[in-house]
């Protein structure tokens, strides 16, 4: 039976992800044979978000976008639709934010944002689109959004951890967008509500923005205690907080002039966030390359990256 491929792959995912997502893949062939649209799509989904909550190797989002279309067809109710909408966009911006139906998913996302469905699902989709919004340098698109998701983040019915995800999103559009005071207060909130929970999986990811909104602002001193913060957490970091902890270590060292320093942690950024396949740390570093050379003098080294950052654009 698909349905109990489903279960058992739910109850691996937990503690075995590779495992899981393999099982999801044979439940998915199973509910094929059974033209079972909704069992197909939550096992595409619990794929996809445990590639996400990994937060490891993000590549392997670029065949499971494509691979939502092989699904079956048959109609499905909403508890199958809205789940979707919410993963479809989180992985597409996080990895083929250009695709061609990125603006429907974004459609779906807001409609879903607006509705009466579950707030999890609203914090999800607001999420999500915020970061399509702020990553694309959209911040009159964002705006919106952004109200519509502090509406819904004091429900009481919303997971404390999703909270947690939204609010850091928030802060990452705020200190993105120059209003750095305002992400540290949010990053505040944020673990204010980590410490009253237990929940402290996005410490770390906290830590980040509040180093880089006080490099936002200008506040070297701050930045480094949050660094330090970050660098001390009990766990150890994923390659993906340990690669930004770096690249912000190169930011701070950038703009205390010391060009040595700031190059030793960039290539230290660059070799942990090599296998992650996410098109905004690859533009960030690649950003952070071209300026260091050009500051020591060396113009036509800094034009490669260059012109990997403006094909990458």
């Amino acid at each position: 039976s698909p349905w109990l491929l489903y279960w058992q792959a739910s109850v691996r995912l937990i503690h075995n992800p590779a495992e899981g997502r393999l099982l999801f893949e044979q439940a998915i062939a199973g509910f094929r044979e059974t033209d079972d649209a909704q069992g197909a799509r939550l096992a595409w989904c619990n794929i996809v978000n445990s590639i996400l909550r990994e937060r490891t190797d993000y590549s392997s989002l670029h065949d499971w976008i494509p691979a939502y279309a092989t699904l079956p067809t048959t109609p499905a109710d909403l508890s199958s639709e809205q789940p979707v909408t919410v993963s479809m966009l989180n992985a597409m911006v996080l990895v083929q934010p250009a695709h061609p139906d990125v603006d429907l998913w974004s459609e779906r996302a807001l409609t879903l944002l607006r509705s009466n469905a579950r707030a999890t699902l609203r914090l999800g989709a607001g999420t999500y689109l915020l970061m399509r919004h702020a990553l694309s340098g959209e911040p009159l698109r964002a705006t919106p959004v952004l109200r519509l998701l502090e509406h819904v983040l004091p429900s009481p019915q919303a997971e404390p951890l999703l909270q947690l995800n939204a609010q850091t999103a928030i802060a990452f559009f705020h200190w993105l967008s120059g209003t750095p005071a305002t992400a540290l207060a949010t990053i505040q909130d944020a673990l204010r509500l980590a410490q009253t929970t237990g929940l402290h999986l996005l410490d770390s990811q906290l830590f980040v923005h509040a180093a880089a909104a006080s490099l936002t602002a200008g506040d070297l001193d701050a930045a480094e205690e949050w660094l330090d913060r970050l660098a001390s957490t009990t766990s150890p970091l994923q390659p993906f907080d340990a690669g930004f902890h770096h690249y912000l270590a190169c930011w701070l060292a950038l703009l205390r002039a010391d060009l040595p320093a700031a190059m030793e942690h960039l290539v230290h950024s660059e070799k942990l966030s090599a296998g992650l396949g996410l098109w905004f740390v690859d533009a960030s570093l690649l950003q952070a390359r071209s300026q260091i050379l050009m500051q020591m003098g060396n113009t036509a080294s800094a034009a490669e990256p260059a012109g990997r950052l403006y094909s990458l654009a």
